[in-house]
């Protein structure tokens, strides 16, 4: 039977009959909408994805032949476009382990029916809003994206302390972009995970404990080094301070407009991670596009659709949707951006407050209208006038962008302050 082009395909692998009885039954009535298959075993799965695409693979972790570890790596490195989940109720934690760099999301037996519906049907939607194929592949290979060598440094200082602590090594990993992405990501399964949503980078160290967090890094290697030369480890360490600023503006937002501060911050850190992704993947491509936006004097996101088919807002959005992050942070990434063709829906307050944040720290040390990064904040975009009065968020801007601006951002805040 030829399968259904516009239908959702989703391939479910285990070892064991009886459990893929079950689902069978109990995913019957979506088969309306998804077009699902079964496979016994890695052997078995990996036979029908030569045969078709799939967007979602769904396996076991311990099987014979082939255990999910394995299959997952495979299916990564064949079949990137694919959305990897792990369903086991049967893997001790070096299997997570092994599976970290392959598996998006990590679900246990037994899994409730809505909840494996929704994390089905949050996988699907990153590999269908994204027109390219070729965009999904791409984020689809990404398991992890580089931190600048200074902050990588930083983190082996904090684990190399004589007394060191957790609290030591969240306040390290808080303020870099990729080592937080990650980490929210691994505290998004459930091997890991409670049933609470993890939104800070704090809460997820605190929920793994010092030995786990050492032992993921060292053993693992979840955390990748930017190994590229000085000038790219410049650029990476501009965007990190970039998304430190915004992080810290939004933070304080948060508390003046009682959006919560914790998951500000956090929104915040990550409201760039697309555009860590494009230049940490599509190098050259990504500084023309920062070149052209320069030339043509025009947001850079126009760029960015214009040669990728997508915003780096809409792809960070999508890798750390594929990553299992709370959905309150993936829209706020999605909606820190306007460049005027996007038709945002209702932005939500946190939304609202990491877009204020982001233009507001450009506006602060006077660089929005330099680098086109971003277009201007405009009062009647969706979500901002919620925000009350711009001029006590400006004056915020300006306090935390004295440090990092330097003589012309504190000069600036000496100005108004005056005035």
């Amino acid at each position: 039977m030829t399968p259904d082009v516009d239908k959702p395909r989703l391939l479910f692998v285990d070892d064991e009959p009886d459990v893929l009885g079950a689902l069978r039954q109990s995913l019957r009535r979506e088969r309306r909408r998804w077009d699902i298959d079964f496979a016994q075993g890695g052997p078995a799965a990996l036979e029908r994805l030569a045969a078709a695409p799939f967007d979602v693979v769904v396996t076991d972790m311990r099987m014979p032949e082939m255990d999910g570890a394995e299959l997952l790596s495979r299916v990564k490195r064949d079949h990137p476009g694919a959305v990897r989940l792990v369903l086991s109720g049967q893997a001790d934690e070096r299997h997570a382990l092994r599976s970290i760099s392959s598996a998006h999301l990590w679900l246990s037996k037994p899994c409730p029916h809505h909840e494996l519906v929704d994390a089905l049907e949050r996988a699907i939607a990153s590999t269908r809003c994204l027109r390219s194929k070729a965009l999904s592949k791409l984020i689809g290979g990404v398991s992890s994206l580089p931190s600048p060598p200074t902050q990588y440094a930083a983190l082996m200082r904090a684990l190399d302390d004589p007394d060191p602590s957790a609290q030591s090594v969240a306040a390290v990993l808080e303020e870099d972009p990729a080592m937080s992405a990650k980490i929210l990501q691994l505290t998004s399964s459930a091997f890991f995970s409670t049933p609470r949503a993890i939104s800070t980078v704090h809460e997820a160290v605190a929920l793994l404990g010092f030995q786990t967090v050492s032992q993921l890094v060292l053993t693992c290697g979840v955390f990748e080094q930017l190994e590229s030369g000085p000038q790219s480890a410049a650029a990476a360490e501009e965007r990190r301070v970039h998304s430190v600023l915004v992080a810290r503006i939004a933070r304080r937002i948060g508390e003046h407009v009682g959006v919560k501060a914790s998951e500000c911050f956090t929104a915040g850190m990550l409201h760039d991670i697309g555009e860590l992704l494009l230049a940490s993947r599509l190098d050259r491509l990504f500084h023309k596009a920062v070149e052209k936006a320069h030339a043509d004097a025009v947001p850079r996101s126009e760029i960015e659709r214009a040669m990728f088919g997508a915003t780096h807002a809409e792809l960070g959005a999508h890798l750390i949707a594929r990553w299992g992050l709370p959905l309150s942070i993936v829209d706020a990434v999605l909606q820190h951006d306007s460049d005027g063709a996007l038709e945002l829906p209702a932005r939500t307050p946190l939304g609202a407050v990491v877009r204020a944040a982001d233009a507001l720290a450009d506006e602060a040390l006077g660089v929005g209208e330099l680098d086109f990064a971003h277009a201007p904040l405009r009062t009647d975009e969706p979500g901002i006038d919620g925000l009350g009065d711009l001029e006590p968020l400006r004056a915020i801007a300006r306090e935390e962008a004295a440090p990092v601006g330097g003589p012309r951002a504190a000069a600036k805040e000496s100005t108004h302050a005056s005035a």
